[in-house]
Protein backbone atom coordinates (compact mmCIF):
# COMPACT_ATOMS: atom_id res chain seq x y z
CA UNK A 1 0.00 0.00 0.00
CA UNK A 2 1.36 3.74 -0.88
CA UNK A 3 0.76 5.40 2.39
CA UNK A 4 2.42 8.23 0.68
CA UNK A 5 -0.08 8.77 -1.90
CA UNK A 6 -2.70 8.19 0.22
CA UNK A 7 -1.62 10.86 3.07
CA UNK A 8 -1.48 13.32 0.32
CA UNK A 9 -4.65 12.38 -1.33
CA UNK A 10 -6.26 13.38 2.37
CA UNK A 11 -3.97 15.98 3.13
CA UNK A 12 -5.34 17.79 -0.22
CA UNK A 13 -8.97 17.10 1.02
CA UNK A 14 -8.90 18.21 4.44
CA UNK A 15 -6.45 21.32 3.37
CA UNK A 16 -9.48 22.56 0.33
CA UNK A 17 -11.81 22.96 3.20
CA UNK A 18 -9.50 24.27 5.42
CA UNK A 19 -8.74 27.05 3.56
CA UNK A 20 -12.24 27.54 2.37
CA UNK A 21 -13.42 28.24 5.62
CA UNK A 22 -10.40 30.32 6.32
CA UNK A 23 -10.91 32.87 3.45
CA UNK A 24 -12.72 34.40 6.11
CA UNK A 25 -11.02 36.00 9.08
CA UNK A 26 -14.44 36.28 10.93
CA UNK A 27 -15.10 32.78 11.01
CA UNK A 28 -11.05 32.26 12.24
CA UNK A 29 -12.22 34.60 15.44
CA UNK A 30 -15.20 33.22 15.67
CA UNK A 31 -13.65 29.76 16.30
CA UNK A 32 -11.00 30.82 18.82
CA UNK A 33 -14.42 32.48 20.70
CA UNK A 34 -16.32 29.28 20.53
CA UNK A 35 -13.68 27.08 21.47
CA UNK A 36 -12.69 29.68 25.00
CA UNK A 37 -16.69 29.50 25.65
CA UNK A 38 -16.32 25.82 25.08
CA UNK A 39 -13.65 25.66 27.58
CA UNK A 40 -15.12 28.07 30.09
CA UNK A 41 -18.91 26.32 29.80
CA UNK A 42 -17.29 22.91 30.68
CA UNK A 43 -14.98 23.96 33.06
CA UNK A 44 -17.48 25.64 35.17
CA UNK A 45 -15.64 27.77 37.33
CA UNK A 46 -13.01 30.53 36.59
CA UNK A 47 -10.52 30.47 34.46
CA UNK A 48 -7.32 32.61 33.61
CA UNK A 49 -6.42 34.37 30.25
CA UNK A 50 -3.18 32.42 30.45
CA UNK A 51 -5.45 29.18 30.90
CA UNK A 52 -7.46 30.06 27.52
CA UNK A 53 -4.39 30.89 25.82
CA UNK A 54 -2.60 26.98 26.36
CA UNK A 55 -5.87 25.46 25.64
CA UNK A 56 -6.89 27.81 22.28
CA UNK A 57 -3.07 27.91 21.26
CA UNK A 58 -3.45 31.53 20.30
CA UNK A 59 -1.00 34.60 21.92
CA UNK A 60 -2.72 35.97 25.15
CA UNK A 61 -3.21 39.50 22.91
CA UNK A 62 -5.33 36.71 20.55
CA UNK A 63 -7.04 35.52 23.81
CA UNK A 64 -7.56 39.25 25.05
CA UNK A 65 -9.24 40.43 21.70
CA UNK A 66 -11.87 37.49 21.61
CA UNK A 67 -12.56 37.74 25.49
CA UNK A 68 -13.33 41.31 25.02
CA UNK A 69 -15.50 40.06 21.86
CA UNK A 70 -17.30 37.75 24.57
CA UNK A 71 -17.75 39.80 27.18
CA UNK A 72 -19.32 42.86 24.75
CA UNK A 73 -21.84 39.82 23.60
CA UNK A 74 -22.32 39.09 27.25
CA UNK A 75 -21.33 35.28 27.10
CA UNK A 76 -18.22 35.82 29.88
CA UNK A 77 -17.26 38.12 32.61
CA UNK A 78 -13.82 39.20 33.88
CA UNK A 79 -13.62 40.21 37.26
CA UNK A 80 -10.14 40.67 39.30
CA UNK A 81 -8.85 37.10 40.94
CA UNK A 82 -10.24 37.35 44.40
CA UNK A 83 -6.92 36.45 45.70
CA UNK A 84 -4.56 38.11 43.61
CA UNK A 85 -5.90 41.06 42.24
CA UNK A 86 -3.18 41.25 39.15
CA UNK A 87 -5.05 38.13 37.97
CA UNK A 88 -8.46 38.29 36.12
CA UNK A 89 -10.80 35.50 36.56
CA UNK A 90 -13.34 34.66 33.33
CA UNK A 91 -16.50 33.13 34.03
CA UNK A 92 -19.07 32.19 31.21
CA UNK A 93 -22.78 33.80 32.09
CA UNK A 94 -26.22 32.21 31.78
CA UNK A 95 -26.74 33.93 28.53
CA UNK A 96 -23.03 32.44 27.53
CA UNK A 97 -23.72 29.05 28.40
CA UNK A 98 -27.03 28.70 27.19
CA UNK A 99 -25.67 30.09 24.15
CA UNK A 100 -22.90 27.45 23.94
CA UNK A 101 -25.44 24.56 24.77
CA UNK A 102 -27.52 25.55 22.10
CA UNK A 103 -24.60 25.78 19.77
CA UNK A 104 -23.03 21.81 20.97
CA UNK A 105 -27.11 20.79 20.79
CA UNK A 106 -27.24 22.26 16.74
CA UNK A 107 -23.82 20.45 15.77
CA UNK A 108 -24.54 17.07 17.93
CA UNK A 109 -28.02 17.13 15.14
CA UNK A 110 -25.66 17.84 12.33
CA UNK A 111 -23.41 15.21 13.12
CA UNK A 112 -26.27 12.73 13.84
CA UNK A 113 -27.52 13.63 10.67
CA UNK A 114 -24.57 12.83 8.68
CA UNK A 115 -24.14 9.63 10.72
CA UNK A 116 -27.45 8.56 10.00
CA UNK A 117 -26.62 9.29 6.11
CA UNK A 118 -23.94 6.95 6.24
CA UNK A 119 -25.91 4.14 7.53
CA UNK A 120 -25.14 2.10 10.63
CA UNK A 121 -21.86 0.09 9.48
CA UNK A 122 -20.10 2.93 7.68
CA UNK A 123 -21.23 5.31 10.99
CA UNK A 124 -19.57 3.14 13.23
CA UNK A 125 -16.69 2.42 11.24
CA UNK A 126 -16.23 6.25 10.69
CA UNK A 127 -16.51 7.34 14.58
CA UNK A 128 -14.15 4.38 15.43
CA UNK A 129 -11.71 4.79 12.40
CA UNK A 130 -12.06 9.01 13.86
CA UNK A 131 -10.95 8.27 17.06
CA UNK A 132 -8.09 5.98 16.26
CA UNK A 133 -6.43 8.73 14.23
CA UNK A 134 -7.28 11.67 17.07
CA UNK A 135 -5.25 8.47 19.27
CA UNK A 136 -2.68 8.71 16.67
CA UNK A 137 -2.38 12.36 16.17
CA UNK A 138 -1.96 12.72 19.93
CA UNK A 139 0.65 10.18 20.19
CA UNK A 140 2.33 11.96 17.18
CA UNK A 141 2.00 15.26 18.16
CA UNK A 142 0.90 16.90 14.73
CA UNK A 143 1.50 20.61 16.35
CA UNK A 144 4.87 19.82 16.57
CA UNK A 145 6.71 21.74 13.33
CA UNK A 146 10.20 21.61 12.48
CA UNK A 147 12.01 24.97 13.25
CA UNK A 148 12.36 26.09 10.09
CA UNK A 149 8.30 25.85 9.29
CA UNK A 150 7.97 27.07 12.83
CA UNK A 151 9.25 30.91 12.02
CA UNK A 152 7.44 30.77 9.04
CA UNK A 153 3.76 30.52 10.84
CA UNK A 154 1.88 32.85 13.09
CA UNK A 155 0.35 32.07 16.85
CA UNK A 156 -2.24 29.99 14.86
CA UNK A 157 0.33 27.76 13.06
CA UNK A 158 -0.49 29.05 9.67
CA UNK A 159 1.83 30.35 7.11
CA UNK A 160 2.17 34.12 6.44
Amino acid sequence: MDYSTLATELFTKISATEQEMARNRMHQAARVEMRILEHVSFTKCAVSPGELSSVTGKSTAHVAMALKNLEKKGFITRTPDLDDRRRTAVTVTAKGQSFFDGRHEFMRGRWERILRGMGENDAREYVRLAARVLELAQQDDLRSFPQEVQSNTDDSGESD
